[in-house]
């Protein structure tokens, strides 16, 4: 396992959530929908997503870069729920280029 997502897999396992805190985490997850607020954002928008992710389905990416008007995406190869951290040198740029191309308002 690269170094970073070792960091991160130290991290969270050092400080585990509280029963309280992953009921309170299920409980918004199981009542959030923004499925049709999606089509009314006029934000640039950039979806980043792990192509291995088990926690979250790659193609729920794909839906919100449907869903969300103008949306880039990009799925990395390998990816899993922490990519961001396991891909940071690619992932990182990614997001840099978005902002620098990204009008600020």
């Amino acid at each position: 396992m690269p170094e970073p997502a070792n960091r991160f897999f130290a991290a969270a396992s050092a400080q585990p959530p509280t029963p309280q805190e992953l009921a309170a985490h299920r409980k918004a997850s199981r009542h959030h929908d923004a499925w049709d607020l999606l089509p009314s954002i006029t934000a640039p928008t950039l979806i980043l997503h792990g192509e291995d992710d088990l926690m979250t389905p790659v193609q729920n990416a794909r839906l919100l870069a449907d869903r969300i008007p103008g949306a880039g995406l990009q799925v990395h190869p390998g990816g899993r729920h922490g990519f961001f951290e396991e891909f940071a040198q690619q992932v990182t740029p990614a997001v840099i280029e978005f902002f620098a191309r990204t009008p600020a308002n």
